[in-house]
């Protein structure tokens, strides 16, 4: 009989090995699993993001583009008579915001892909909140706009007389 001692066991897994690997690999895939889900409740549907900012930018484009005091006053109140920054405080459209469409400046609805959508704009003094600028030379405008999920957006600009 050749001798036993120089004769080696078989290299392998045994049975306790195997199973300790698979709950530590298991166990690995939950947590990747959980941080994937938890990002992916997280974030926005992209198109929805898209719209939003693209309507935030539509309503604050508009704006700027009106007198910052007053030209006559007549009191507007439709929105393709709206001829200053302050005749826009307050305005709220779209079905989300239960007022009916979105609109563009002339007054016309805006096309079905903003449906569901809702733009909220508030105009506010800006007393105080912009260094070396008086009381009465500045305004803050916010807009906001809805998605149809209920996500907000929130747009902030500040006008100034000159």
């Amino acid at each position: 009989m050749p001798g036993i001692e120089g004769v080696r066991g078989e290299a392998g897994l045994t049975l306790i090995e195997l199973v300790v690997a698979i709950v530590v690999i298991a166990v690995a895939s939950a947590a990747v699993m959980l941080v994937l889900v938890t990002g992916f409740r997280g974030s926005v549907d992209p198109q929805l993001r898209i719209k939003a900012v693209e309507l935030g930018q539509s309503y604050m484009d508009e704006i700027f583009a009106k007198a910052f005091h007053d030209p006559n006053t007549d009191g507007e109140t439709a929105r393709p008579q709206f001829d200053d920054v302050d005749d826009y405080d307050g305005l709220a459209e779209g079905q989300a915001c239960g007022d009916g469409a979105l609109l563009n400046a002339d007054g016309s609805p805006r096309s079905g892909r903003y449906s569901g959508y809702c733009v909220a704009v508030s105009v506010t003094p800006a007393a105080g909140e912009l260094v070396n600028v008086d009381a009465g030379d500045a305004l803050r405008i916010d807009v906001f706009v809805t998605d149809p999920e209920g996500n907000r957006t929130p747009f902030t600009a500040y006008r100034l007389d000159f």
